[in-house]
């Protein structure tokens, strides 16, 4: 029974880390991303493009590692605003500097080049 408590302690304290950093959850996402050749062929400048970019930063922030909170949220937002017709209304270096923190992360963390 003691050895049963030790290992579920150690699965905890180890599940608690993963969940805290993203987990392997949000490497896995990137990297499953990074491998999707329909989404490296897509055309981003096209409605078609924008909307599965959307869907593609909405998935990642759902498994995003603490601290990226507000970089999503912007870069989401900005996605969002593009699709809506709104681009004109963004901040474009806020959006670039969010972008980029979010993919130097994805870079260290997860070995994954967002390009």
């Amino acid at each position: 029974m003691r050895r049963l408590t030790s290992a579920a302690a150690v699965a905890l304290v180890s599940l608690a880390s993963l969940t805290a950093c993203g987990g392997d959850d949000y490497c896995g996402k990137l990297q499953d991303y990074d491998n999707d050749t329909g989404l490296a062929k897509a055309n981003f400048r096209t409605p078609a493009g924008i909307e599965k970019l959307y869907d593609v930063f909405v998935d990642l922030d759902k498994s995003a590692p603490d601290g990226l909170e507000d970089e999503y949220k912007l870069v989401v937002d900005s996605v969002r605003a593009t699709k809506d017709g709104r681009a004109d209304d963004l901040d474009r270096q806020a959006v670039a500097t969010a972008y980029a923190a979010i993919s130097d992360d994805a870079r260290n963390r997860c070995d994954v080049d967002m390009g």
